[in-house]
C-alpha cells in the first residue's frame, strides 16, 4: 500500500512535466525558425482575420460567435538597400489555394487595384507557397507571408526563397 502511494504521488508530480515537453513537430519548427532568423527572415506569431470567417469552429457550445481570428506566423524580410524608394505601393492579398491549388487566386485586401509590379510578383513567384499561405503583405520596404506553420523545412524554405527573390523583384522594380 506504501509503494502505491508513493507510486502515486510520484506520477503526480512528474506527469506535468513531462506534458509541457516540447514535442517532436514543435522542435522541428523551432529549428527552422532558428534557420530563418539566421538567414535574415524576422518572425513573428500573429492573428489576422479568417478568409473563412463562417466556420463552425468559431462559434461555442452555446451557439454564440466568436471573432474569427486565424493564428499565424508571420515570415517578413526587409530590403537592405537604402536608396530603395517606396514607388511600388503598399499591398496586401489573401491567398485562395482551395479552388485550385495549381493556381491560386490572390484577392487585394482593400479595394484600391494592385500595382503591376505585385501583378507580376504573385503570378511568377507565389505559385510555388505552401497552400497553408493565408496572406502576402508589402508596404514599401518589407515583404511579408502569413502562414500557417507547418514542421517541414521544405515548405519552410519555399518561404524564404519568396521572400528574397520577390524582394529582390520589388526592389529593382523601384529602381527602374
Amino acid at each position: 500500500m506504501t509503494y502505491l502511494l508513493i507510486g502515486l504521488v510520484l506520477v503526480l508530480i512528474i506527469a506535468p512535466i513531462v506534458s509541457i515537453l516540447p514535442s517532436r513537430s514543435q522542435k522541428q519548427i523551432m529549428q527552422i525558425r532558428q534557420t530563418m532568423m539566421g538567414r535574415g527572415v524576422s518572425i513573428e506569431l500573429t492573428e489576422i482575420d479568417d478568409p473563412e470567417p463562417n466556420q463552425a469552429k468559431y462559434q461555442t457550445s452555446t451557439g454564440r460567435q466568436l471573432a474569427a481570428k486565424l493564428k499565424v506566423t508571420m515570415y517578413k524580410k526587409t530590403t537592405t538597400n537604402r536608396e530603395a524608394s517606396q514607388r511600388v505601393a503598399a499591398w496586401r492579398v489573401t491567398c485562395d489555394f482551395k479552388s485550385d491549388p495549381k493556381m491560386p487566386q490572390f484577392q487585394p485586401i482593400s479595394s484600391s487595384a494592385l500595382p503591376a509590379e505585385a501583378e507580376s510578383l504573385l503570378q511568377s513567384r507565389a505559385l510555388h507557397l505552401p497552400e497553408s499561405t493565408a496572406q502576402i503583405a508589402w508596404d514599401g520596404k518589407t515583404l511579408a507571408v502569413f502562414w500557417v506553420e507547418q514542421a517541414s523545412p521544405e515548405l519552410a524554405e519555399k518561404v524564404f526563397t519568396f521572400l528574397d527573390e520577390g524582394l529582390q523583384c520589388l526592389v529593382t522594380s523601384d529602381k527602374d
